[in-house]
């Protein structure tokens, strides 16, 4: 009778080593994949934040007070070490009268770790919710 082997063979280690590197290694990519979805999530919400603002304010003037057609270039608004960059356009509604309806747009632009990055809001204004 032969007596129970102990022990792991040079093998089994080998083979046991590897799957742990290769789970370390996914996990390790997971985590940064997450750490820069959310920078770039937080990015994208401070650029809203801004770009809604502004709009509101904007919104909450009377018609005239902005010439349709002619893009205003906004002062640069620093964020956590970001710049966002603004461009308002206020442009008339096709089918309305631009003393009736208007689309006031609001363009941000900002650099990110993965390349400049844009949003774009718009809203409607009339003279009945000034």
């Amino acid at each position: 009778m032969r007596p129970a082997q102990s022990g792991l063979t040079l093998l089994e280690v080998v083979v046991s080593v590897g799957i742990l590197f290769l789970t370390l290694v996914i996990l390790l990519n997971l985590a940064t994949t997450s750490l820069f979805g959310s920078k770039e999530g937080a990015e994208r919400l401070a650029a809203e934040n801004f770009a809604s603002s502004i709009l509101e304010t904007y919104r909450s003037r009377p018609l005239d007070a902005y010439p349709l057609n002619a893009p205003v270039v906004l002062a640069d608004h620093q964020q956590d070490g970001t710049a966002y960059a603004g461009v308002f356009e206020a442009v008339p509604v096709d089918g309305y009268s631009s003393d009736q309806l208007r689309a006031l747009t609001l363009t941000v632009t900002w650099d990110s770790k993965r390349g400049a990055k844009t949003t774009k809001l718009t809203v409607y204004a009339t003279p009945l919710l000034q």
